[in-house]
């Protein structure tokens, strides 16, 4: 199936082997390997856990746009619209920039089965689209690399960012070569006048049973001459969140992960109370928490993971941004947020 991808060539995967991330038959899953019966496991787990308190009961509520609500020109100042899931739009330096675009219905190699149908519209669609500078992708998942979208935007002039190892699968979805950059772990490339730097994640890659690890996981930062924003992308928790908020932080924004958590998985995503403690290892002074709401891809409730959050954050809730799905964010702003889930 197409919507499966493109593993890199094998004259690429020579490039790739330079990469001190790169081993014999791929990149480096940093965590613990599972169990050979984990998949058993997993099953087990979800024939006992409560599918209905997995989706809401309530009509999550979006910020719809058309196109004239993108008329005027990109903001200087940093903006940005979480657009459910790990979907963000961002407006810095006069540029716009999409991080890990999933307009699709089911993050599934089909739309018409599949798991994890969406549990709330987009805001806007593929019409309604602004001009788009970049696009940043940080790993080839389901939930965070669309085949539909790319194919829809492919002949738009959108320059993408992307991990080690994944141009093959944009150039097989009709994007050219020339608009596809693939950066490595602390590699810095400068976008106009924003500096894009790709970091560290503890995750893994694959779209099918023959690519496990063949392509690379990024965490970015963008950075303009007065901000920076941390996109945290797919993680577990990791030591080195420290290390990176002391070379590159602080950061104005954080947009970390906080869903899709399990104790057999405790290496590829992070519980609200790790996701807590990486703002604060990264130096983050606005953190908004992405990958929950949008998709059922675990087996906690729905809310659970920004109710721990809140938890968690206690009298720093103020450092939270909790905004609906469609609604633009200024940082600098103070302000409440309702507590829409509930």
């Amino acid at each position: 199936m197409k919507t499966f991808g493109k593993i890199p060539a094998p004259e690429a995967v020579e490039q790739l082997k330079k990469s001190p991330y790169y081993r014999k038959r791929g990149f480096v899953f940093m965590g613990t390997k599972p169990s050979a019966s984990i998949g058993l496991q997993i099953a087990r787990e979800y024939a006992k856990s409560s599918k209905k308190s997995r989706a809401p009961k309530i009509a999550i509520p979006v910020v719809f746009h058309t196109q004239q609500s993108f008329v005027k020109k990109p903001s200087a100042d940093l903006k940005l619209m979480w657009l459910g899931h790990a979907s963000l739009l961002i407006e810095i330096a006069g540029k716009r920039i999409l991080v890990d675009p999933v307009f699709s219905q089911r993050p599934s190699p089909t739309q018409f089965a599949g798991p994890a149908k969406r549990f709330h519209p987009m805001p806007f669609n593929t019409q309604q689209l602004p001009h788009i500078d970049y696009i940043l992708i940080s790993h080839n998942h389901y939930d965070h690399l669309d085949y539909d979208f790319i194919c829809a935007v492919s002949e738009k002039n959108i320059q993408y960012i992307v991990p080690l190892g994944l141009s093959a699968t944009l150039k097989f979805w009709g994007v050219p070569k020339d608009r596809i950059t693939e950066i490595d772990w602390h590699q810095t490339i400068n976008l106009d006048t924003l500096k894009c730097t790709a970091v560290d994640a503890k995750h893994y890659s694959g779209r099918s049973l023959n690519d496990r690890n063949a392509t690379f996981w990024n965490a970015y930062i963008l950075e303009s001459t007065n901000q920076k924003i941390f996109m945290s992308g797919d993680s577990g928790f990791i030591t080195a969140y420290q290390n990176i908020g002391e070379k590159y932080g602080p950061f104005d924004v954080g947009a970390i992960a906080i869903g899709a958590y399990h104790r057999l998985w405790p290496d590829n995503h992070k519980t609200p109370e790790e996701a807590w403690q990486a703002k604060i290892d990264l130096q983050v002074e606005k953190m908004l928490p992405i990958h929950w709401a949008t998709f059922d891809l675990a087996l906690h409730p729905w809310e659970e993971p920004v109710e721990r959050l809140l938890t968690t954050a206690k009298n720093q809730i103020d450092q939270l941004l909790l905004p609906k799905i469609g609604e633009w964010l200024n940082p600098k702003e103070r302000r409440d947020f309702p507590y829409w889930w509930r």
